[in-house]
C-alpha cells in the first residue's frame, strides 16, 4: 500500500480552515476530476465504490489524488 503524505481531503480542508483559508477552485477542481477519472476506470472495469466520501479521497506529497477504501464495492 502507498503512504499518501497529504492525507485526505477531509484532512485538506481542516488545515486550511484552521489557517482562516479556503481551498481555491482550481484545486477543488483539481481533485474533483481526479475522482472522476477514477470512477470512470472503475466503472469502465463494472466496480461500483459506493463510498465516495473525502475521507477515501487521498492526495500524495507530488499532488496526486488516490481513491481508496473498496470495503462497499461491489
Amino acid at each position: 500500500m502507498q503512504y499518501c503524505e497529504g492525507g485526505s481531503a477531509v484532512d485538506l480542508v481542516r488545515r486550511m480552515l484552521k489557517q482562516e483559508r479556503h481551498l481555491p477552485e482550481v484545486l477543488i477542481g483539481y481533485i474533483l476530476r481526479e475522482v472522476i477519472n477514477a470512477l470512470k476506470y472503475l466503472h469502465m472495469n463494472h466496480i461500483i465504490h459506493r463510498d465516495i466520501k473525502g475521507s477515501n479521497i487521498l492526495l500524495t506529497a507530488d499532488g496526486r489524488v488516490k481513491l481508496t477504501d473498496f470495503g462497499y464495492s461491489k
